[in-house]
This record gives structure tokens, C-alpha cells and sequence, in this order.
């Protein structure tokens, strides 16, 4: 694996660009920018290769005097500098040497700053006898780089090469240095025109010792909305934590933003004066592999919780980051190192909603990016003038199968969107395919009269029951004379909560528009969401009965001890008997089948995160392969993963061994946001979307295979799927298609 590399992060008034630097794998500093809020440009070397090690940290600052962007590299040898200005026509110059002698070690963290008083650009590091040394140029030595030297003669104050913070401070005019120091305390050194510029001796900031683990990262900024100066690090119990002065008054805290726990004891850690809003934030990566930004505004308190800005395991722990305030368009810009790239940014305009994904800046030299799908969009397939024309403004899910040569899809809940007649809000509706190919699919609805023909069931008694809201078919096959649709229902009303309940029905015209028959009533457990696949007993070894035709049922639903799973169940279909849930037998893992009707005794083929998801299930008769997709992404409250992606298992047999998942879809990778599903203040897709739901993100779920679209490729052993997939906002479903290989470990 590789070492994500540590990024620095400048803007440049001069051009009004933003731009990155790191040094890559081939150990030459590169530069990615954008100019004026374009796009990012494809990162560029600066210095030759093996100039440092890949990762290596890089310090630089904008410098006002000479209008000049400098970077600055410190290490073993000598302290090199690249830099450039309107003077060189902002063409990079260097690495050229500046101090020699500096004592640094290897890979030694540096701060630079610019300092007013006397217009000096310092630079500083933590030397090998674990002092803090400087070097320094102001116009007045001629913009010449002076010597290094030790800071307030301090030695044995910190790890050799430690992470630094240093910031000009207003209110007192002074210039303060702050390491974490080998007594666990954040050590402040500091100078002003008060004290002659003298720099002072180092001391634990509020007497604070044993705070942090030594040479912690940190991080410090100047607020200006409260005159405050600010000093952020991971301490030793892993919160997140803050130390400040206001008005150059005595050191405050520490205080704990965030729980125990919350990131490893000393991980990175960035922080920013947003000023749109006078918003100071800090970002971090937390030990979820999150990022995850803590603020306060106007310089009111701080916010209750930090705010996840990832999913989970977007990254590794202890990642470099560093954020930027990018002027055009108020942009408030976080970048994260990478294993995979030269750097990836999160972002947010004028205060508005964070944008969802990690973009990446460009390619690391030393890594190529192979997906583990080739994803494209096809098409959005309702919200046509035909579905609206019908009273379906907007429609989610979409269960397929093929009955008598004629495929059908089974949509979900259909709002009324304005109507006052047709169909209840939520009612689901049926379609008929006219056309399917590669190149797309048409679609004409069930109707009956004006509107849609809304899926119904037809209950033992003859009463009539017709799902509404979030109760809608999973999962559809056909057998004979027949079309089997399993169906979602809450069919408990006096319960505290509504109460998941599976039914079987039937229909020997699913384009008649009349209601489903009941077959049975089944689970209100493990097999909510159901994808049926007819098979030949006898082509699937194991099997409790080698003759005649059955049904592999993969459930979606609860499991054993909490929590949510894949279960699997096989019916026998016997032409001359109606299917019967007292037959259906369970997978037991290594004990094999049960007995018919034991579904108590079922064992999860894998574990689900929790949340919805729906499932869909194709064998690939050519590749001797099943696959499953499914969707790990949620909108809802605790689980909230709205850039989840859809992934897919493969495995040999239904029984397994299954894969660990591929990402089939991920709309951060694919590039869907802001194309085809919504994001906040990034589109007005939502707007534009007949549905007339606004509220909210998209998200990814509801991915139905489209069976007779699937392709083997031989070649690789890669198979392209076809599926229908719901984006939420819009409130639309889409036509996918995706190659991607198959295999890989077991899911465990």
C-alpha cells in the first residue's frame, strides 16, 4: 500500500489560483492549480526527481513584499526553496539552496509564515538536539536568507523533525511557533516589537503538560471575530481539542470538542477562518476513516457534535490534510493525501452545502487507477411524457421479469404529485417492456383508464389491498401459466412501528391491470426483500430435491443477534400444486438445508450494513457465475452514506463461496452528482424533476438486473450487467450499464 502523500495547499493572489503541492512518487515536487475556480490541471514537477522522499511534508506561503509564492523543503542537507512571481512572469524558479547547516532530520516538518512587523518570511523546524530553529529574510537584509538558528537557545524541547504551527498574531503584533513538545504539552515560543523581537522561552500553553502525545500534529489560526488565537490538536484520549487566548490575554483550556476516541492521538489536524460566515473550522480524520469538520460562527460557542463530510473508511487514519480559503466563489477547499492519488478535495461554496465526493486532482507517478467497474448512464427512464401523461410525475425501484416472451417491471411507490383522482399516493405501478436492447430500454405502463394501473392484491377473503407507502414488489419470476411478484406490505397496523411482511402473489396477466392473487404470506423476518431465480434443480448440486424446477429466494432482512443479512431459501415448483410457504427449505451454512418450513433456523450468507437496500439476483449460465447487487448506500438518520455505492458478489453456486463486494456504481467515481443525482447547492436537478420532491440528496438503491441484457466476456471473465437503478432526487429510475470482473475473496 502505498504512503498517501502529505499535501500543501496556497493560494495565489497574484492569478487568483489555488494551488497544491507534494512530492510524488518519483520523490519530485509537483504543483496542481486551478486558475479563477477552473479546473484542476494534471499535477506538474517543479524539481527533479528523487529530490525527496515520496510524502515528504512541504511548507510555503504566499509573501507579500516580493509577490512571491515560496515553497520550502527541509531535510538533511541543505533548506531549498521554489518559488516564483510576476517578477519571473510566474514562471517557478528553483529548488535553490537557502540555508545550509540547518539540522533538521529527514522528512522534517516545517511552518513558514510571513511576518509584518520588519516584513519577514521565517521558516521553522524541530533540529535533530530537538530545538526549534529558524531562518528568515526581510527586504531590509535585501531578501537575503540569514542563517539558521536556535530559537530562544531551547534544546530537548521536542521529536526530531516534529509537525509546527506558526502564526502571526495581530492583537499582540506577535509572531508564535507552537510544537508539541516531549512533556505531552503544546509549547509555545513567540516574539514582538514589545520585547525587541527577542524570542521567548518555550512554555506549556495554560500549564497544560501531558495533554498530547510528543511531536502530535496541531494546528493554530488567528480569529479575527473574536481577537482569538486558536491551537488545535488530537490529544493523548484521542478528542479533539482546543487551547486559546483572546486579545493577547493568558492561554484558556484545553477543552474537548469531541469525544474520546475520536481520531488516533495526534492525527493530522487543519483549521480555517472561513470568513463568509466568520466561521472558524477544523477538519480531521477520525478513526472511522471519516472526514469529519468541527466549527463555531460570529465566534458564538462551537457545535455540538463535528459533522461527517465522508462515509466511513473514505480514508486511512493519520492521513495528511490541509484546507485552503479559495476567495473566488467563497470557496472553503479541504485536501486529503491519498494511496492512490496526488490529492483529492472536498469543497463548499458560500457557505452552502459540502460537496459529496473527494475529487481527485490528478495521478500519483507511481500508481495506476484501475475501477473496479466501467460504469456508464444510459438513460433516465420515467419521468417521460408517457409515465406523466399516465400520472406517474415520479417512481423509484423497478423488479424485472420475463413472462410468456414479454418482460415486465415492477416499480414502487408513485406520488400523487398534484393529483386529486387516479391512483393513492404511493400506489405502485406495473410496466410493460416494448423494447430492450443494449442501447436502451421503452416502456409502456399498465393502465387502466386515464392513469396507471396500480399493483393490487387480492386477499384470500377477496378484499383488495394496495401497498402504498414504502410497501412495494421486490422481486418478480414466472413460472407456467403465471407471473409471481413478491411484495412488501406492513399488514399490522395496531403495532407500535409498521411491521415488514413478505407476500407471494400471482397473476397469469400482468397486463391486464387487475389485481395480484395472494399466494401466501410469508416472512416477517428474514426474507423482507426478496430476488427469486427460477433454476433447474439438477443444475444446482445440493439441492434438496435434484428433479423438477425450484426457486432460489435470496432475502433481504433481519438477522440473528441484530443487525441485517442476505439469507437463502429454495422452493420447489410443482406444476400441478400452488407454491407453498410450508415447503420452502433455508440455508443453514455448513449444516446444509433444513427442513421444510424452518426459516428460525436460516444462517446469513453475508451481513448487510444497516439500513434499506433492495436485491437483485443473475446466474450467467457461460461464466458458471451468480451475482447479487445490492446497495450500501442510506439517507436515514444514523446511517446516513447518500454516496454509498451499488456493488455486486459474485460466487459459484447460490450457496457460495461469495466475493467481498465489488462497486459496481459509485456515484462519487462515476460522476454522478450534479448529472443525474442531486446534490445540494450543486444543481437544481430536483427542481427540474416532475416529481415535485425537492427535499433532500440523491442517493443510489433500488438496483434491479436487467436478466436478458447480461453479457459473459470469456476473454477476462468479466460480465456486463444491465440494471435499473433509483437515484431519490430525482425521483426517477435510470438505466445502468457496467462491465466489471468477477471473483475475488470470500466475503466471510
Amino acid at each position: 500500500m502505498n504512503r498517501p502523500l502529505s499535501p500543501l495547499a496556497l493560494g495565489y493572489p497574484t492569478t487568483g489560483s489555488l494551488e497544491v503541492f507534494a512530492v510524488d512518487d518519483d520523490g519530485a515536487i509537483k504543483v496542481s492549480w486551478k486558475a479563477n475556480n477552473g479546473p484542476w490541471q494534471a499535477p506538474h514537477p517543479l524539481s527533479p526527481p528523487s529530490f525527496k522522499q515520496p510524502g515528504a511534508p512541504l511548507s510555503g506561503v504566499y509573501y507579500p513584499p516580493g509577490g512571491t509564492l515560496e515553497v520550502f523543503s527541509v531535510g538533511q542537507g541543505p533548506v531549498h526553496v521554489l518559488w516564483k512571481s510576476p517578477l519571473v512572469q510566474d514562471v517557478w524558479q528553483g529548488p535553490d539552496p537557502i540555508a545550509s547547516g540547518f539540522p533538521a532530520p529527514a522528512d522534517a516538518h516545517s511552518a513558514a509564515v510571513h511576518y509584518p512587523p520588519g516584513q519577514t518570511l521565517e521558516v521553522f523546524a524541530v533540529g535533530a538536539d530537538r530545538g526549534v530553529y529558524g531562518i528568515w529574510k526581510a527586504p531590509y537584509v535585501e531578501n537575503r536568507w540569514q542563517p539558521p538558528f536556535l530559537l530562544a537557545d531551547a534544546t530537548g524541547l521536542a521529536p526530531p523533525g516534529s509537525p509546527l504551527a506558526a502564526v502571526h498574531y495581530p492583537p499582540g503584533d506577535t509572531l508564535e511557533v507552537f510544537v508539541v513538545g516531549d512533556n505531552g504539552a503544546v509549547n509555545g515560543l513567540w516574539k514582538a516589537p514589545h520585547v525587541q523581537n527577542v524570542w521567548q522561552q518555550p512554555f506549556a500553553l495554560a500549564g497544560a503538560v501531558d495533554l498530547a502525545v510528543p511531536g502530535a500534529a496541531l494546528a493554530a489560526v488567528s480569529y479575527p471575530p473574536g481577537e482569538q488565537l486558536e491551537v488545535f490538536v488530537v490529544d493523548r484520549s484521542g478528542a479533539l481539542t482546543v487551547l486559546w487566548k483572546q486579545g493577547n490575554g493568558a492561554w484558556q483550556g484545553p477543552i474537548r470538542l469531541t469525544r474520546n476516541d475520536f481520531a488516533p492521538p495526534g492525527a493530522p489536524v487543519t483549521a480555517v477562518h472561513y470568513p463568509p460566515n466568520e466561521q472558524l473550522e477544523v477538519h480531521v480524520i477520525g478513526t472511522d476513516g471519516r472526514v469529519w469538520v468541527m466549527w463555531k460562527d460570529h465566534n458564538g460557542p462551537w457545535a455540538p457534535e463535528p459533522h461527517p463530510l465522508t462515509d466511513a473508511g473514505a480514508l486511512a487514519p493519520e492521513t495528511p490534510l490541509t484546507s485552503a480559503y479559495y476567495p473566488v466563489n467563497e470557496q472553503l477547499e479541504v485536501f486529503v493525501g491519498d494511496e492512490t492519488w496526488f490529492s483529492r478535495v472536498l469543497w463548499k461554496h458560500h457557505n452552502k452545502t459540502w460537496a459529496p465526493c473527494l475529487v481527485p486532482l490528478g495521478p500519483r507517478s507511481g500508481t495506476t487507477y484501475l475501477p473496479a467497474a466501467d460504469t456508464r448512464h444510459l438513460a433516465q427512464v420515467t419521468g417521460t411524457p408517457e409515465f406523466i401523461a399516465a400520472g406517474v410525475r415520479g417512481v423509484d425501484l423497478g423488479a424485472s421479469t420475463t413472462h410468456r416472451d414479454t418482460p415486465y417491471v415492477f416499480f414502487g411507490d408513485v406520488p400523487r404529485s398534484g393529483r386529486t383522482d387516479g391512483p393513492v399516493q404511493d400506489a405502485d405501478a406495473i410496466a410493460r417492456v416494448r423494447h430492450l436492447s443494449s442501447d436502451g430500454i421503452a416502456l409502456d405502463l399498465v393502465r387502466s383508464g386515464q392513469y396507471f394501473a396500480p399493483f393490487t392484491i387480492r386477499k384470500p377473503d377477496g378484499s383488495l389491498l394496495v401497498p402504498q407507502n414504502n410497501q412495494t414488489p421486490t422481486g418478480a419470476f414466472s413460472d407456467g401459466t403465471f407471473a409471481y411478484v413478491f411484495c412488501l406490505v406492513h399488514d399490522r397496523p395496531g403495532e407500535p412501528w409498521p411491521v415488514p411482511v413478505s407476500y407471494l402473489t400471482r397473476s397469469a396477466d400482468p397486463n391486464s391491470g387487475r389485481p395480484y392473487d395472494e399466494v401466501f404470506r410469508w416472512s416477517e423476518d428474514k426474507f423482507w426483500q426478496v430476488a427469486p431465480h427460477v433454476v433447474e434443480n439438477a443444475a444446482v448440486p445440493g439441492l434438496p430435491n435434484s428433479a423438477g424446477r425450484g426457486v432460489m429466494l435470496f432475502g433481504g432482512g433481519a438477522a440473528d443477534g441484530g443487525g441485517g443479512a442476505i439469507h437463502l431459501a429454495w422452493m420447489p415448483l410443482d406444476p400441478d400444486r400452488i407454491p407453498q410457504a410450508a415447503d420452502i427449505r433455508y440455508h443453514r451454512g455448513d449444516a446444509g438445508w433444513s427442513s421444510p418450513g424452518d426459516q428460525a433456523s436460516a444462517r446469513p450468507l453475508w451481513r448487510l450494513l444497516p439500513g434499506y437496500t433492495s436485491i437483485s439476483v443473475v446466474f450467467v449460465p457461460a461464466g458458471g457465475c451468480w451475482i447479487a447487487l445490492y446497495s450500501r448506500a442510506s439517507p436515514f438518520g444514523d446511517q446516513n452514506r447518500p454516496t454509498g455505492p451499488v456493488v455486486a458478489r459474485t460466487a459459484p453456486a447460490p450457496t457460495g463461496p461469495w466475493s467481498q463486494e465489488i462497486a459496481v456504481f459509485d456515484p462519487c467515481r462515476d460522476g454522478a452528482f450534479a448529472d443525474y443525482m442531486h446534490w445540494p447547492d450543486l444543481d437544481d436537478l430536483n427542481l427540474r424533476d416532475p416529481s415535485g420532491l425537492t427535499d433532500n440528496t440523491g442517493w443510489a438503491y433500488g438496483a434491479f438486473i436487467l436478466e436478458p441484457l447480461t453479457e459473459w466476456h470469456p476473454e477476462d471473465s468479466s460480465v456486463t450487467l444491465h440494471f435499473l437503478m433509483s437515484t431519490s432526487r430525482p425521483y426517477q429510475v435510470h438505466h445502468m450499464r457496467s462491465r466489471f470482473r468477477t471473483g475475488g475473496g470470500s466475503a466471510g
